[in-house]
């Protein structure tokens, strides 16, 4: 498993600007499912620049975001700030690591953060942490790589010009354990998880795509130093040679899983 600490390193800035939030409708469903009011508690690990915890605060009495870079809790901190958010703490601290006391928290989430983890260890952690019936949440976030990935649409012309840049061994591995998270949950002390997908459509742009790729553990600008901009350039040249006004629409679904402590 990759080091998660190393590879995010210098990318906090760039996650903030340019990593979407979650649509309110998948908010809507983890405040319902696990029946949030004021008076609840949430635990957000592997936090980064607080895209779930932010959209939770508002709606429970207390939201504790952990994550092992101190940049992304900076930009987390400084974004609750900015929303008068005075209920939310900041830990700097591994998953693996944190200090998990017993029936604590109503609810604790993972989003797109969950495969970097021990994922065994996090989730024994966190059945511990919950409060009977309390739920655990494991989000993945739609990106525009994934459509790069697949080869698919504007990602077709995106991976030729990646073909042309990179060597398969740049692009870092998170777990090399390829049990799905929802099975890996439910053979825990969960015993069971659900898994339900949920459409989003997204507009990207060369400049918010560059600005994506510089928020990824791929982090092209560390990868090919000075050819960097060279490598932009390419990018954007072949974008616009099939789009002309550079825009485009990423048509993916999230995956939320759900686990409930009995």
């Amino acid at each position: 498993m990759a080091d998660g600490a190393r590879v995010f390193r210098g990318t906090a800035s760039w996650y903030a600007r340019f990593r979407r939030d979650y649509p309110p409708h998948v908010i809507e469903l983890i405040q319902n499912q696990a029946g949030l009011s004021q008076s609840s508690r949430v635990l957000d690990l592997g936090c980064g620049t607080g895209q779930i915890a932010l959209a939770l605060a508002p709606l429970v009495g207390s939201v504790t975001g952990v994550d092992i870079d101190p940049d992304m809790l900076s930009e987390a901190a400084a974004a609750a700030d900015r929303r008068r958010l005075s209920n939310c703490e900041w830990v700097l601290s591994a998953a693996e690591a944190f200090p998990h006391g017993p029936c604590e928290y109503d609810l604790v989430v993972i989003a797109s953060a969950f495969h970097w983890m021990d994922r065994r260890a996090v989730t024994c952690a966190v059945y511990e942490s919950l409060v009977p019936q309390g739920l655990f949440a494991v989000l993945g976030s739609p990106a525009p790589l994934d459509q790069v990935q697949r080869r698919e649409g504007m990602g077709r012309v995106i991976a030729e010009v990646q073909d042309r840049w990179f060597e398969p061994t740049d692009f870092p591995t998170a777990t090399a354990d390829h049990v799905r998270h929802e099975t890996l949950i439910g053979d825990g002390p969960f015993g069971e998880a659900q898994v339900t997908y949920h459409p989003t459509a997204q507009e990207w742009d060369v400049d918010s795509f560059l600005g994506f790729m510089l928020s990824t553990s791929l982090r092209p600008d560390q990868v090919l130093g000075d050819r960097f901009d060279a490598f932009a350039e390419d990018l954007r040249t072949a974008i616009l040679s099939v789009q002309p006004d550079g825009r485009w629409i990423v048509e993916n679904r999230i995956e939320v899983i759900l686990a409930r402590k009995h």
